[in-house]
């Protein structure tokens, strides 16, 4: 359950398959009985075409060995699963200058595949500042010139994964929000007229102007 419930914040379409056959991707649970012949049945699989198998366990099952599976540790990691994933179904390259900043605030629904962009990524101070953006972008609105502010070390990767996001639909458009004025009146209401006392206009002003008339 975890594994398909990974799959759902993925990028790609996901379709579950009753039969093997029909399914790119075979998932096993290592603590439950491989069916029969399953393993064998992904050899030859992986041989003609580009079938993969993952067995999840705590610990190195025996089927990674014996049948090619990909072993993947419980419990799971995003980024690894993610990665993984791409590793094996390189459907698209990363849109790079595919960007056009938006004036709008932008919110992301779902958290994104950042691990596809450690190729962009400008050293671990990167791979932090871009994750650290999503989860802005997922908590509140953010403003494209502060997440640039905010990731001096990732901004390829941003702009490739807001492209991306922007393309797969999970990246929204928030309106702006007008900035608040102070000392705003009221519908039909006159302004007060400004009293000056001797105080705000300093005592050395008074004693001069009342010199004058002295």
């Amino acid at each position: 359950m975890a594994f398909k419930s990974l799959l759902g914040m993925n990028e790609r379409r996901w379709e579950w398959r009753e039969e093997p056959n029909a399914a790119a991707l075979w998932v096993i649970d290592a603590s439950c009985l491989e069916p029969a012949g399953l393993s064998q049945l992904l050899q030859e699989r992986k041989k003609q075409s580009a079938h993969q198998g993952v067995v999840l366990a705590s610990h190195f099952p025996a089927q990674a060995v014996q049948g090619g599976w990909t072993f993947l540790k419980v419990p799971l990691q995003m980024d690894k699963v993610f990665g993984w994933i791409d590793h094996c179904f390189p459907d698209r390259p990363v849109p790079i200058g595919a960007w056009t900043a938006p004036e709008q605030p932008v919110r992301l629904k779902v958290w994104p595949n950042v691990s596809r962009y450690n190729g962009l990524l400008d050293g671990k101070s990167g791979a932090i500042e871009l994750a650290a953006a999503c989860g802005q972008m997922l908590a509140k609105p953010c403003s494209y010139p502060d997440l640039r502010l905010a990731c001096p070390h990732a901004l390829l990767a941003l702009d490739a994964l807001l492209a991306d996001a922007q393309q797969q639909g999970i990246l929204t458009m928030e309106p702006k929000i007008a900035p608040r004025v102070s000392g705003q009146t009221r519908p039909n209401e006159a302004p007060k007229p400004t009293q000056l006392s001797a105080s705000g206009l300093g005592w050395g002003l008074v004693t001069r102007l009342l010199s004058k008339f002295t």
